[in-house]
């Protein structure tokens, strides 16, 4: 299986509230829970690229990607680069 990422559900047991209740409160902060999770994605996906040897199939399993070509995807619309070329840019 992909890397185990958090669902709302787990998110907000953790913070000890409902999901409703977290729901809420990122509502009243004006950002969804999928626009959140695509946040850390992106960030743990650059620090992966800039500071690990990991190849770029590693690290779309880690962030619970079923294909590579999905995290390709997603990196370049977060990016505007694919990872390969992040990684090449930062190693400079």
């Amino acid at each position: 299986s992909a890397g185990d990422f958090f669902d709302i559900n787990q998110v907000a047991a953790r913070l000890n509230m409902s999901e409703r209740s977290l729901r809420r409160r990122l509502n009243a902060e004006s950002v969804s829970f999928r626009t959140l999770f695509e946040e850390v994605r992106d960030l743990l996906a650059t620090e992966y690229l800039a500071k690990t040897d990991l190849t770029v199939a590693e690290i779309a399993h880690l962030l619970s990607y079923s294909e590579t070509v999905n995290f390709r995807r997603a990196f370049m619309r977060w990016n505007g680069t694919t990872p390969s070329e992040y990684r090449l840019q930062k190693a400079r």
